[in-house]
C-alpha cells in the first residue's frame, strides 16, 4: 500500500491540556501530514488552545457523556472511516479502542508513556490479577512508593468493576498491534503488567530546538541582572512535587542571596505552592510566570542557570528541552542514569528530598558550564520514523517482535 493510500487515525480521549502526551499528539500529526497519508484526529473531548494557535491540525471532536455513549460514537466514527490503523496514545485509549473495534476488522497500536503504576488514580493497578507484580513494581521506583498507597479500599461494586476493567485492560492491550514506550523501565512495567512485548522509540526534540537563538531578555523584563536563576517549567500540580523544589529553594536561599526560583506554568497546585513560598519567608525570590508562549519559551531556558526536574513522570520532556538550550539540569534520579553518566557537567542527579536536591542544585550552580550533549538522537524525526516503520509493518501484516 504507498503512503498516499494509507489511512491513519490517532486517537486520545482527551485533548483538551498541553502536556508531554499532547506534545506527542501534535507532533505526529505533522509527521503524518508531511507523509502525505490520509490522517484524522479523534477525540472525545477537545480544546482549540491546545493547538497553541500555530498548528491546523483536523481534530474531531466526538463528544459524548457516559462511558457507553463515547464506545457508540467512537465505533461509529471507526466504521464509517476504516482507517488501516487507529494509533492510540494510552492504555485508556486502547481500551475504547478495542471495545469499539470489535468485528470491524481494524488494527490498532498504541503508545504507553506510563503505566497504570504511573498514576495514582488509576486503580485497575489494586485488581486481583495484578496483584503478583503490584510490590515489584511498586518497590521499583521511589515515586511509586511515595505516591501510591499500598492497598486500597473499594466497596464491593467497586472491587468488581475494577477487576473487570483491569482484565479488559490487560485484552486491549494485548491485543494491540505493537506498544511504542519511552524507555527500559516502562518496557519492563509493560512486559510484567500485560505480558507483551514493546519497542522504545527516542524522540522528543524538534530540529528548530537545537538550532534556535534567544529572542526575549527574560532577565532584563523580570529585573534579574546579577542573580543566578533556579528554572522549573511544569503543570502545577503535586506529582511535579514543586512544594519539594521551593522546600529546597529556601534552605539555599538562606545560604546564599544572589539566587531567585521561576516557576513556569499554571495549574491548580499554584495557591499552596504561593503559600508555601510565604511561609518559607522566601516569596520575594520565587517568581511564579504562568504559562509561557512557546515562541519565548527556549529564551527562558537559556536564561536559566539551572534547570530543575524532580517530577514523579516516567520521561519528561521539558528536561531535555532544557538541555537544548544550553541550561544546567537537575533531574530525579528516578530518571536518566544513563545521560547522567554521559553527560557530567550538565546533568546532576538528585534524590527526591530536600537535602539531596539542595545538594544537587547547588553543585550544578557551582560547577563550571560543560559543553552542551549531542541530542541528535532525541529529535522528533527519530521517534517517527521508528514509529512509522512498525506501522507500515503492521499494515502489511508484518513481523513486529524485533526489539528497537
Amino acid at each position: 500500500m504507498s503512503k498516499e493510500n494509507l489511512k491513519i487515525t490517532l486517537f486520545a480521549a482527551k485533548l483538551n491540556s498541553l502536556g508531554g502526551a499532547e506534545k506527542v499528539i501534535l507532533e505526529e500529526t505533522d509527521y503524518f501530514l508531511n507523509q502525505k497519508v490520509s490522517l484524522a484526529v479523534l477525540a472525545f473531548e477537545f480544546d482549540p488552545r491546545v493547538l497553541a494557535g500555530d498548528k491546523q491540525i483536523p481534530v474531531k471532536a466526538l463528544g459524548g457523556r457516559s462511558f457507553f455513549d463515547k464506545l457508540k460514537l467512537l465505533r461509529k466514527e471507526l466504521k464509517n472511516t476504516k482507517p488501516d490503523i487507529v494509533i492510540g496514545h494510552n492504555n485508556e485509549d486502547c481500551l475504547f479502542i478495542y471495545l469499539a473495534s470489535f468485528f470491524l476488522g481494524i488494527k490498532y497500536a498504541t503508545h504507553i508513556f506510563g503505566t497504570i503504576f504511573w498514576f495514582d488514580d488509576d486503580f485497575k493497578k489494586y485488581a486481583l490479577v495484578h496483584r503478583r507484580v503490584f510490590n515489584l513494581i511498586r518497590d521499583s521506583v521511589i515515586g511509586h512508593r511515595e505516591f501510591l498507597a499500598q492497598r486500597a479500599n473499594f466497596t464491593f461494586s467497586t472491587f468488581l468493576k475494577t477487576n473487570l476493567m483491569a482484565v479488559l485492560d490487560i485484552l486491549a492491550v494485548r491485543r494491540a498491534r505493537f506498544i511504542v514506550t519511552l524507555n527500559e523501565h516502562l518496557r519492563w512495567e509493560i512486559k510484567n503488567i500485560y505480558h507483551k512485548d514493546s519497542v522504545i522509540c527516542s524522540g522528543c526534540l524538534s530540529g528548530q530546538w537545537l538550532k534556535y537563538q534567544p529572542v526575549y531578555d527574560w532577565r532584563k523584563e523580570l529585573g534579574l541582572e546579577g542573580k543566578k536563576i533556579v528554572l522549573s517549567i511544569s503543570r502545577l500540580d503535586r506529582r511535579k512535587r514543586l512544594g519539594l523544589l521551593i522546600e529546597a529553594f529556601g534552605k539555599l536561599s538562606a545560604q546564599r542571596n544572589d539566587l531567585v526560583l521561576l516557576i513556569g506554568g499554571s495549574g491548580k497546585e499554584e495557591s499552596r505552592l504561593r503559600s508555601l513560598s510565604a511561609q518559607l519567608g522566601i516569596a520575594g525570590k520565587v517568581l511564579f510566570l504562568g504559562a509561557i508562549e512557546e515562541t519565548r519559551l527556549r529564551s527562558l531556558y537559556q536564561a536559566a542557570d539551572v534547570f530543575v526536574f524532580i517530577a514523579w513522570t516516567s520521561f519528561g520532556i521539558t528536561r531535555f528541552e532544557a538541555l537544548a538550550a544550553g541550561a544546567k539540569s537537575v533531574w530525579s534520579s528516578e530518571l536518566g542514569k544513563k545521560e547522567v553518566s554521559a553527560w557530567k557537567g550538565m546533568v546532576f542527579s538528585a534524590d527526591p528530598e530536600i537535602n539531596s536536591l539542595a545538594a544537587a542544585i547547588l553543585k550544578a550552580l557551582d560547577e563550571p558550564v560543560a559543553t552542551p550533549p549531542d541530542l541528535s538522537a532525541y529529535l522528533w524525526k527519530n521517534y517517527f520514523d521508528q514509529l512509522n516503520k512498525l506501522v507500515q509493518s503492521a499494515v502489511s501484516g508484518g513481523s513486529l517482535n524485533a526489539r528497537r
